[in-house]
């Protein structure tokens, strides 16, 4: 069944079945995530202060938006500043993508602390924009992804490393979410699949170069998945879900197990402990 050019089907984690009502319907738990996480960022937006490095690609960007500037010492690569005004590689363990990507927003917002925060704060939402896109297709309900979201949005080390050097690190998590996202579409899309595997790989392959620290995620990226849902979620959502309960209330279970034995353990010691004390007051007393 095709609505408006896309195809209707649940085990499909790409598609959104149903009227453009209930299609638009759909982004209103992520509108919320959006409107939280701009309410946080915004806070205190104009304090004084920014560390060197928390401003680190970014201040290339001077260079590109404008024809004259004071002299500005470009700490890069050699060879890799193409016209004394483009860069490519910064260093060893990260590119330029937050010069080029941020090149936009700084033209709207500003050279200012306020416009580099607010760019930072735009790398901040693809994040979370790239991470309710991978929940929501995983089998949660938009409103558990929302909900996982909003906590990550309010949670003061995600919003303060957006004010700090950390934003170039954790910016390239969102370009990892769409690489699983594009991934887990390979079996729904299987006519597609190389498609979907070539803009995995695309994705995956810009967040190593947004920083090297993702390329650790690749053996983890190819490992096999375990599909807890089966072949497709039922009504109430992941299947696997009760499992993961069973097997949490067996652990439950073993660990009263453990703690009864331990405490009973503890008991015969003691009353072997105070068995032992009268044996020897008694052999004082003879």
């Amino acid at each position: 069944m095709k609505i408006a050019g896309v195809t209707s089907d649940a085990s499909n984690p790409t598609t959104i079945p149903g009227s453009r009502r209930s299609r638009l319907a759909r982004w209103i738990p992520l509108a919320i995530v959006v409107v939280v996480y701009l309410i946080v960022a915004t806070q205190q937006i104009t304090l004084p202060g920014i560390y060197m490095d928390a401003v680190n690609p970014d201040y290339l960007v001077v260079r590109l938006l404008h024809d004259r500037t004071e002299p500005i010492t470009a700490w890069l690569l050699p060879g890799n500043y193409l016209a004394e005004r483009a860069p490519v590689l910064i260093s060893l363990y990260h590119g330029s993508q937050q010069v080029w990507l941020g090149l936009p927003f700084f033209w709207l917002f500003g050279t200012t602390v306020t416009g580099l925060r607010l760019t930072h704060a735009m790398f901040a939402l693809g994040v979370l924009v790239a991470s309710y896109a991978l929940l929501a297709t995983s089998g949660m309900r938009r409103w558990q992804a929302a909900l996982a979201c909003v906590a990550l949005a309010i949670d003061p080390v995600f919003s303060y490393a957006f004010r700090t050097q950390s934003y170039i690190t954790l910016a390239p998590a969102a370009w990892l979410a769409l690489s699983l996202f594009a991934l887990q579409a390979v079996p729904a899309q299987p006519d597609r699949r190389f498609r979907w595997l070539a803009l995995s790989g695309a994705a995956y392959g810009f967040s190593v170069v947004g920083y090297f620290i993702y390329a650790f995620f690749l053996p983890a990226t190819i490992a096999p998945p375990t599909n807890l849902c089966g072949d497709a979620p039922g009504p109430r959502g992941c299947r696997g879900s009760r499992d993961f309960s069973s097997a949490a209330r067996a652990t439950r279970s073993d660990t009263r197990s453990a703690s009864s034995s331990s405490v009973d353990f503890l008991r015969r010691g003691r009353t072997s402990s105070k068995r032992s004390k009268r044996s020897a007051r008694s052999a004082r007393n003879r």
